[in-house]
């Protein structure tokens, strides 16, 4: 299913780093508090008229925006709306936020938990977790304040055949924030936010995102799928869709620990 947004660009002749703009919903009704947000995983919110700004600044959202191609990463997103991530390259544009579909542009997900007789082991980050079979052998790494864990799939077993890889990593801004497949020539099959109890808010109107959820398909018949934050992710890429469809499965038991 191919995600469907609407954007409306306005593009000023101005080159710097600032962007502005203002944030409606299908009726043409302005959205406060819509988070506003960069690869760096700073953040703002839309005021009560759905007016935003956010500024070029080297300790938070840093980037330049130009019509002569300096562009950067935003998304868009606010609980019970459909996220919007896009490549922007002017310094102005006003967004119009759709009415989320549960399950498609929102992703609940609950506390782990096991229960007596749980056959299947809990493994993953320092939050974000999945549940695998006891015969499974992941694979650990550890290097300073950086922690990865890869869950090895192989379709055939014949000697020299590469294992494809779910990889769970966490550590001090162990990504950007999006995955780097995100500006390659992709078909985006969804954009969705991953909402679980108890989530942080930042103060005086600036927030982090919580964990977001992409997934994406290339015309070769490879797939590429990213869970996380600044701090914790789980991803695979360019896999198979049979492959893909092993990874999805395992990501369905996904939990948080609180």
């Amino acid at each position: 299913m191919k995600l469907l947004f609407y954007l409306i660009f306005i593009v000023s002749p101005l080159t710097g780093g600032e962007l502005s703009g203002k944030i409606q919903d299908s009726s043409g009704a302005p959205i406060e508090n819509v988070s506003i947000c960069t690869t760096s995983w700073f953040c703002t919110k839309s005021n009560k008229d759905g007016s935003y700004k956010i500024a070029n600044n080297p300790w938070g959202a840093n980037f330049t925006l130009s019509p002569d191609g300096y562009t950067a990463l935003f998304r868009f997103n606010k609980h019970g709306y459909k996220a919007i991530t896009t490549v922007v390259s002017s310094e102005n544009l006003d967004i119009v936020l759709e009415k989320a579909i549960e399950g498609y542009n929102e992703w609940f997900i609950p506390s782990c938990s096991v229960d007596k007789g749980f056959e299947n082991k809990l493994i993953g980050n320092t939050k974000l977790k999945v549940a695998i079979s006891n015969k499974i052998s992941e694979i650990k790494s550890y290097g300073g304040d950086y922690e990865s864990l890869a869950i090895p799939i192989s379709l055939n077993n014949e000697p020299g055949i590469k294992n494809d890889y779910l990889i769970f990593m966490d550590g001090p801004s162990v990504s950007r924030g999006f995955p780097e497949w995100w500006s390659v020539s992709l078909e985006i099959i969804y954009d969705r936010d991953v909402v679980y109890k108890n989530q942080l808010t930042g103060n005086n109107g600036i927030s982090y995102l919580s964990f977001i959820d992409m997934k994406a398909g290339s015309k070769d018949g490879k797939f590429y799928r990213f869970i996380g934050s600044s701090v914790e992710i789980i991803y695979y890429e360019g896999v198979s869709e049979e492959t893909a469809n092993i990874f999805d499965n395992i990501l369905e038991s996904l939990c948080v620990s609180q």
